[in-house]
């Protein structure tokens, strides 16, 4: 915004300088206005942002901890897997002798 200088004529009021030196236009306050919506528009969107990181942050410690468990349970299946293997297997084994016998 460029400052603005009055001249008063000797003739002028000297009531009227400080008004016509302070006097804005129409355009300069529409400008005032709209850079003021703008700045609060942004400051608005900042904090969404800022929200919207914070909840991904979340999302993802909780990514992590699922990961982590499904890890875990992969493991313990096939442990299970593995032990119902050998089960079968004794099972196969005790009627094939009971069988044979």
């Amino acid at each position: 915004m460029a400052p603005t200088i009055a001249f008063a004529t000797p003739k002028s009021d000297p009531k009227e300088w400080n008004v016509l030196s302070t006097k804005k236009s129409d355009g300069e306050e529409e400008l005032k206005k709209r850079n003021e919506k703008l700045e609060r528009e942004l400051q608005e969107s900042r904090e969404r942002e800022k929200k919207m990181k914070e909840e991904l942050e979340k999302t993802w410690e909780r990514l992590k901890v699922v990961e982590e468990a499904e890890e875990r349970l992969s493991t313990e299946l096939g442990e299970l897997e593995a032990e119902a293997l050998d089960q079968a297997r004794v099972e196969w084994m005790l009627l094939v002798t009971r069988k044979i016998s």
